[in-house]
């Protein structure tokens, strides 16, 4: 788990108290807060299990590591595994997405990505393609260019 205990220390304390009843010790790791950078490339997938999303940048920083992800089908996490149009759908999927909520859906697609190698090679390569042609900063600017060209144009 990564992410500082401090923001919410009560809801750490939760979690820390649920990795002890199950007996999880030895498996469960709370690193706090850490660079994300340096964390990303040694981690087999992401598990984004968000109850509300935007564009979410934990999977776009993922997929630039190189690491597939699986998500909640929530805000544009399809799009980003999926893909969005034909073009991006052609790169394959990223990852798997569950429904929101729906744990057994996540652990199975969480242990399909680790235990598949050639399925975890094939969402890494889909993850690093989506994120090169689609959301590398230059695409990204050009995309907020042409959005406001036209608002300015009407």
């Amino acid at each position: 788990m990564i992410g500082s205990a401090d923001e919410d220390p009560e809801y750490a304390a939760q979690c820390s108290a649920l990795v002890r009843s199950a007996g999880l010790e030895r498996h469960v790791v709370f690193f706090g807060h850490r660079p994300i950078a340096q964390l990303l490339p040694k981690l087999g997938l992401v598990m984004l299990t968000s109850i509300s999303e935007g564009q979410p940048l934990a999977l776009l920083e993922a997929f630039a590591a190189g690491v597939p992800c699986v998500a909640t089908d929530v805000g544009a996490c399809r799009e980003q595994i999926e893909g969005r149009d034909g073009a991006d759908r052609a790169l394959g999927m990223a990852g798997r997405v569950a429904p929101f909520a729906d744990v057994g859906a996540l652990a199975e697609a969480a242990i399909d990505l680790l235990t598949q190698p050639a399925l975890w090679r094939a969402s890494q390569a889909a993850g690093l393609a989506r994120v090169r042609r689609y959301y590398a900063q230059a695409s990204m600017l050009d995309a907020y260019r042409e959005i406001y060209r036209r608002a300015l144009e009407r």
